[in-house]
């Protein structure tokens, strides 16, 4: 009696401690996908945001460009209209003594911040796609996708182009021209 009452006992204290580990496995486990999913699901909006973000920018300095370049123009013809100047000599020597700080920093500008807006976008970008990899990877490698078999991989979009997805399809990339 007292050998089938050790084994009972060490057969509950085996059950025991399978159930409790079963539990802490999927407590851990569930947490860990929580958190990856909550983490995609914010870098998401965060790209939305950086997105929204990047063309603004781009649009408003373009829109300065464009204003401050036909406020220069209007500005050099009412003057030149004023003074009767007609031949492109004159009107090259009054602009060089008229304006002689005009420069292409506004443009360089709009360049710079083009290239580091999207150089940002595309950074979160890949961010988003490494975290979508490592929720992925927690929900379909065992042991934890014992614990996980109800969770689905999240599907997100990734912000691209019509010639990226040609080139992506076709597997060819034979455009080379910059302006068309």
């Amino acid at each position: 009696m007292k050998n089938s009452y050790k084994i009972g006992i060490s057969l509950l204290i085996v059950i025991a401690c399978y159930l409790a580990s079963n539990i802490g496995f999927s407590i851990y486990y569930g947490n860990m996908e929580n958190s990856l999913r909550n983490t995609v699901e914010a870098k998401v909006k965060d790209n939305k945001n950086q997105f929204d973000s990047m063309w603004k920018q781009i649009s408003q300095i373009a829109q300065v460009t464009k204003e401050e370049r036909e406020s220069l123009n209007r500005l050099l013809t009412n003057n030149s209209q004023q003074r009767g100047i007609s031949n492109e000599k004159l009107v090259s020597a009054w602009i060089q003594e008229a304006v002689p700080n005009v420069s292409n920093s506004t443009y360089i500008n709009l360049q710079n911040v083009i290239s580091s807006a999207r150089t940002a976008f595309a950074t979160r970008q890949t961010e988003l796609i490494d975290l979508n990899n490592q929720h992925n990877i927690l929900i379909q490698n065992a042991p934890s996708s014992w614990f996980l078999k109800d969770k689905k991989s999240i599907d997100i979009t990734i912000v691209t182009s019509t010639k990226t997805e040609n080139v992506f399809s076709t597997g060819k990339d034979d455009d080379m021209n910059v302006f068309k």
